[in-house]
């Protein structure tokens, strides 16, 4: 009896292990499409690539900062009071004062300010598009790189098989003493070498496969390459008979440089500070009055110079970025015509 209800015991367990299998014992192939073409692939490697969120994230960091640069200055709302104690009677004089203080710059440092902010924006813009095509071009050289290694171990071990077969045939043929020796001994001498091709192969789509997996975050396992081979350089967004994003962004770029540095030539017009209000004086009888006053900045060590200077360098920059993507691009179309 006691055997019995054990015996039952266990096989329960069993059942209710088999109707709930442990989360890590699950079959990894259970709702999970492997399949991969080249718009998956893509649109995987753009989601994964840390290097493009990277220069995404500082784009963004840029325009956040380009939001706050160049704004007017807040007026100021002033209230001060002063009390003093009069003579021997102690009868204490106070005073108040209110005033608002109006800031005026009719220089052009802010708008040059607000210019070399839009400028690196656009830069930020432009890498992010010049990276967003990296990944894009090395992503579907992979892809198309393993598709075409997997078809060159299908046709390495077709020609494997062919020559397995024709070794069996020879042999045959032999011990019926139809052929000489030296027949099978040759054929057997390619086998070797077509098994030796073959397992290259192999490893080389191994390899392949291996680094796309790397790229997309995935297990080799869980690839199933779906496409066509084509004899053409992968075509990006960056790629095509119109003008370049990227190009177009740099070159907005160089428009704003350009803006600042002619803003930057009346940076040195004075800043001023309009202050105007009233003064309240108390002692016995209230005495009011008025204040007004203006303040001048002395454009005497500061007169633009490190804005027109950052201007001038972030030129220099758009202009080295732009020769790059010419040449970049001229690159590509040699690649295409010779393809």
């Amino acid at each position: 009896m006691f055997n019995i209800s054990r015996i039952l015991c266990v096989m329960a367990l069993a059942v209710l292990a088999i109707a709930h299998p442990a989360r890590g014992q699950q079959p990894a192939e259970a709702g999970v499409d492997r399949r991969f073409d080249e718009s998956r692939v893509t649109r995987r490697a753009l989601q994964t690539s840390p290097r493009l969120a990277s220069v995404m994230a500082a784009a963004d960091l840029l325009r956040a900062t380009e939001s706050g640069t160049g704004l007017y200055p807040n007026p100021e709302l002033q209230w001060e009071r002063e009390g003093l104690a009069s003579g021997a009677s102690g009868a204490e004089e106070r005073e108040d004062h209110f005033s608002l203080s109006v800031p005026l710059d009719l220089s052009g440092r802010r708008r040059a300010q607000r210019a070399l902010a839009r400028s690196e924006t656009f830069l930020a813009e432009g890498r992010a598009r010049v990276t967003r095509s990296q990944v894009t071009v090395r992503v579907l050289s992979l892809f198309y790189g393993a598709l075409a290694a997997e078809r060159r171990v299908g046709i390495a071990g077709a020609a494997l098989a062919r020559l397995q077969e024709a070794s069996r045939v020879l042999n045959r043929r032999h011990k019926e003493g139809a052929i000489a020796g030296y027949e099978p001994a040759r054929i057997e001498l390619a086998v070797q070498l077509a098994a030796s091709r073959h397992r290259q192969r192999q490893v080389e789509w191994r390899q392949d496969l291996a680094s796309l997996a790397v790229l997309l975050e995935v297990s080799p396992q869980d690839l199933q390459l779906v496409g066509e081979l084509r004899t053409a350089v992968p075509e990006s967004q960056e790629s095509g008979g119109r003008e370049r994003p990227s190009a177009v962004r740099i070159q907005g770029a160089l428009e704003q440089l350009s803006a600042a540095g002619e803003a930057a030539k009346t940076a040195w017009i004075p800043r001023a500070t309009l202050a105007a209000g009233v003064s309240s004086v108390e002692e016995g009888t209230r005495r009011t009055g008025y204040l007004a006053g203006v303040s001048l900045e002395l454009p005497i060590t500061s007169r633009g110079q490190d804005l027109q200077a950052r201007a001038r360098a972030g030129a220099d920059v758009a202009r080295e970025q732009l020769e790059i993507l010419r040449r970049r691009s001229a690159e590509q179309e040699a690649r295409a015509l010779t393809l």
